[in-house]
């Protein structure tokens, strides 16, 4: 269970995260714009067990909060026009990433627990957010690449990154918005595994994001995901099936602290944890 949550503290140099910071081509996003981070976020350290990881992790305390600061700032009365945000830019920029949702702490669980010699492997993360699972697989030897839109997300991975000692590689990139547009910033390099959670928002991008997984991962490789079950899952099971893939499903039940992880909570919530590779016998339970 995730557990106990402890004080801010300083942190001394540990191994920083290389950040490179590609900012995208997408419509609704111009960097120029906003400044980093967009708020004053009101953090606080939490301790999240996974598996036989204890990870430090900041998340914000209330992220109702934040969105309310957000939409204060730059989308009142008083906001100055040209630093107004449309309602599209506002759901861009809405502080998600900053919670530890339980998609993502059932994915790291999984990682903590797959049979899997993980040292030398390289990994993908798709919109990584505070980047729990990744900082599992680090942990376990791991060379990561962590993606997420959010232009705030960078410096707090530093922080979890340094937190936990361990070292990996950060780009600001809008996969959300058009999965293709990633490949020309990775070219054809390709990864042991790829990792994603809370990613199935939109069905006319999944034929996109399936292929863009299937163009990244080895022959031999895997793809971890995680969801809570939303209406696209069945859809991109599907989807994946027909590029090949064969997959293995299990459910997890995790903590749920909402929002608010701050506030303990007894919640939990069942997770759908899927291994996707290329060519074996699809197992596990079917889907509900």
């Amino acid at each position: 269970m995730t557990g106990a949550h402890v004080h801010s503290r300083s942190l001394g140099t540990g191994i920083e995260i290389v950040m490179n910071l590609v900012h995208s081509k997408c419509r609704t996003m111009e960097p120029k714009r906003f400044p980093t981070p967009l708020i004053e976020y009101d953090w606080f350290e939490t301790v999240e067990s996974v598996g036989h990881l204890r990870l430090n992790i900041r998340q914000l305390r209330d992220m109702d909060q934040a969105l309310d600061e957000l939409c204060q700032r730059y989308s009142s009365e008083t906001t100055p026009e040209n630093a107004r945000l449309t309602d599209a830019e506002l759901l861009r920029l809405c502080p998600y990433f900053g919670v530890i949702w339980p998609s993502a702490r059932a994915l790291g669980r999984r990682l903590a627990d797959f049979p899997r010699q993980w040292k030398g492997q390289r990994g993908l993360e798709i919109g990584c957010g505070l980047g729990l699972p990744s900082l599992v697989a680090a942990k376990k030897g791991a060379q990561m690449l962590a993606l997420d839109h959010h232009p705030d997300v960078g410096l707090a991975l530093l922080h979890n990154a340094q937190s936990n000692h361990v070292q990996m590689e950060f780009r600001f990139q809008d996969w959300t918005h058009r999965p293709t547009s990633l490949s020309p910033e990775l070219g054809t390099e390709t990864f042991d595994f790829i990792l994603a959670s809370d990613v199935l928002y939109e069905r006319e991008g999944l034929p996109e994001l399936v292929g863009f997984l299937k163009r990244h991962l080895n022959a031999n490789g895997t793809i971890f995901l995680a969801d809570p079950g939303r209406p696209f899952l069945k859809s991109f099971v599907t989807e994946m099936q027909k590029s090949g893939f064969a997959h293995h499903q299990t459910i997890d039940v995790v903590p749920d602290y909402g929002s608010k992880p701050s506030i303990f909570s007894e919640k939990t919530r069942s997770i759908f944890v899927y291994e996707f590779t290329l060519g074996e016998i699809s197992t596990g339970k079917p889907f509900l």
